[in-house]
Order: C-alpha cells, then sequence, then structure tokens
C-alpha cells in the first residue's frame, strides 16, 4: 500500500480553468470588490480535487481559476471558513480534520498549514510515517523500518490507532535521536529497546522514537564450498541473525537463497567439513533429508545447502563415519590378524606337545 494514500477524484487533467465570474453571479454572499468571485474559483477547483488555483482578473471585476496539481496524501483538502460551511462543518480546521480522516488519518494539526491565498488553508495530516529506510540493526538483522510523526495530543498510541499506518509487522521505540541501527536520517544514535513481537505488541510511549518494522529478515553468508568429510562436495550458505534467536526464521526467510537441497545444523564456530570461514571445527548433525526437513537448532550454526554431490576426491573424516575411515585406511589389516591368529595357535600347539 501507499502510506496514508488517497484519491477522492480520479481522472484530473492536468489542469483546468473556471469560467470568468463576478461577485454577483454568487449573490456576494462571501463580500464583494471581487472576493466572493475569486473564492469562488479557488472553491470549485478545491472541489474537483485539485491543491493549487491561480486567480485571472477577467476585467469588469470579474475572475476565473486555473486549478492545477492533485491534493498530497498527507495535506487536507484546502478549507476556507465558507467553503467548510457549505460542506456543513463550522471551521476550516473542522473541515480539514474530516478530510484527513476520510484518508486515514487521525487528525489534521492546527498548526501546520499551507496559505493556499484567497483565504484557503490546507492542513497536515496526522501522524504521518516517513519513507521506509531499510539497513541493518544492532543486532545485524535486515530491517525495514518507518518513523511515525505528528503524534495526536502527544500520544504515541495514535501511531498503532491510525488506518494510514504502513503494514507494520512490528514496533520499536528508540530514544530520541536514535533509530535501530543508526539508519534512519537524523536518528543516528542506537539506543533502543528490543524489536517488539508482533503488529499488536505496541512498545512505544512518549517522550521516544517510535518506528514501525515492515520487514525484518536474517542474513546470509556468501557460498563456500567444499568437502563435507563425509565423501561429500557441498555448496552451503551460512544463516546469520536470527529473527528473535529462532534458528526458524533461516526456513522462513523470503531471502533465503535458491535451490535448497538440505539443512545442516552445526555446533557454534562448526560447519560442514569445516569448509565455512570462522567456523573451522567440524561438530554437525547430519544432512537432513530435503529442503523441507528443517532441523536447525537454538545456539547454533545453520546452514542451507544449495549442492551436494559425491566426491571421490573428498574423503571421510574419521569424525564422520570412524568404521569407513579404519576399515579404508588398512584394507589389508585382517588378514594380518588371520595369519597372526594362526602363527599364536601353532606356537601354542608346539608348547602342548613338547610339555607331554
Amino acid at each position: 500500500m501507499v502510506f496514508g494514500y488517497y484519491v477522492p477524484y480520479e481522472h484530473l487533467d492536468t489542469s483546468y480553468t473556471t469560467e470568468c465570474k463576478k461577485d454577483e453571479d454568487w449573490n456576494s454572499i462571501w463580500g464583494s470588490g471581487g472576493k466572493t468571485a475569486k473564492m469562488k474559483a479557488a472553491q470549485e477547483c478545491y472541489n474537483k480535487g485539485y491543491y493549487n488555483h491561480t486567480i485571472t482578473d477577467c476585467g469588469n471585476w470579474a475572475f476565473k481559476a486555473t486549478c492545477s496539481d492533485t491534493v498530497p496524501n498527507d495535506w487536507s483538502k484546502p478549507y476556507s471558513d465558507e467553503s467548510a460551511k457549505d460542506e456543513g462543518f463550522s471551521n476550516r480546521n473542522i473541515a480539514a480534520k474530516a478530510d484527513c480522516i476520510k484518508k486515514g488519518f487521525i487528525d489534521a494539526h492546527p498548526g501546520k498549514y499551507k496559505d493556499m491565498g484567497d483565504y484557503y488553508f490546507s492542513l497536515k495530516c496526522i501522524p504521518t510515517y516517513d519513507p521506509p529506510v531499510y539497513g541493518t540493526d544492532s543486532k545485524g538483522s535486515k530491517i525495514t523500518i518507518q518513523k511515525c510523526n505528528d503524534w495526536v495530543n502527544n500520544d504515541p498510541n495514535s501511531c498503532f490507532n491510525a488506518k494510514n499506518k504502513p503494514d507494520v509487522k512490528r514496533w520499536i521505540k528508540c530514544d530520541i535521536g536514535s533509530s535501530p541501527g543508526g539508519i534512519a536520517p537524523g536518528d543516528g544514535a542506537t539506543i533502543c529497546d528490543p524489536i517488539s513481537k508482533g503488529l499488536n505488541d505496541f512498545t512505544c510511549k512518549t517522550t521516544n522514537n517510535c518506528f514501525a518494522v515492515t520487514d525484518i529478515d536474517v542474513n546470509w553468508d556468501p557460498s563456500v564450498s567444499g568437502c563435507d568429510g563425509a565423501g561429500n562436495r557441498l555448496t552451503i550458505r551460512k544463516c546469520n541473525n536470527w529473527v528473535d534467536d529462532d534458528p526458524k526464521s533461516c526456513y522462513t526467510s523470503k531471502t533465503k537463497p535458491t535451490g535448497i537441497t538440505n539443512w545442516i545444523g552445526c555446533a557454534q564456530g562448526s560447519s560442514p567439513g569445516g569448509i565455512a570461514p570462522g567456523d573451522g571445527a567440524q561438530v554437525c548433525d547430519p544432512i537432513t533429508a530435503d529442503e523441507n526437513d528443517f532441523k536447525c537448532k537454538g545456539a547454533g550454526t545453520c546452514f542451507a545447502v544449495t549442492s551436494n554431490t559425491v566426491d571421490s576426491k573428498c574423503k571421510k573424516t574419521f569424525w564422520s563415519d570412524p568404521v569407513d575411515v579404519v576399515s579404508n585406511a588398512l584394507p589389508d589389516f585382517k588378514w594380518y590378524i588371520i595369519i597372526g591368529f594362526i602363527s599364536i595357535l601353532i606356537v601354542a600347539i608346539v608348547i602342548a606337545v613338547i610339555k607331554r
């Protein structure tokens, strides 16, 4: 969705020009000296969905307006007190608030306005959300955030209650001047609370920054290939910075590698065959059956396998298959055992004969 987006009038032309009219054409209801004619021309622009107007003197106290631009998403339709009353509102601020609510906002800020000319004003709709910012938070997770501004009555709950809020997954509260990982413009410090557990776990409080988290994901190391110590050549990618310290976030990651065939969970500092940089030990669980057989556990490391082939150049290690390693390392050892056993038996027989 586009945040706070509302189109009251579709298919507007680039511009539109009203007819030349005088005050008398409107019974001078809003004043004389061209005031009514100008205000009514502007009102026609705004009622059609335009945001700006330029008055042209047609001569003989007649005036017209050239209408242009559409109303910004987070600003109200321009109103004067007179035009507001035409629509049943007591004044322009009340009318502006109603227009903002219609767009999905909660209120219109009376202290933030634009003077549109000819007694018309447009008010800022609140609360608002900054454009999305993408980066890495302090824990290393990939995150997309939007800062909530202009709280209604300084109440952060208006961020949660606003219908115009983005597609929020979670929330995070930070100190003033801070943002997750310092990624938000103007909020480069990183003093933030832990990210909330979900949309309804609203943790923002007064006198702090409030950020809507619209996406969060794990990080993936580059691919690395090598022998796994079990006679196979693997291509793997390590999954880092689990969301909520849950390894399942690797499995559900929207950015997980394509072509995953298996998973392997290892102890901290380990990887299959010790092939991953920084994870040179080899204390790992058996490779899973397929992509959907996910068995990575907490307090370990998790690797996605994107290629798994038997390779005669890859030798098995003692830790992966000790019996096979010993038997392959000493292929003729069994004959030495048999010959040794026969020799001992012959010696024993000879000794027994001599004793007789």
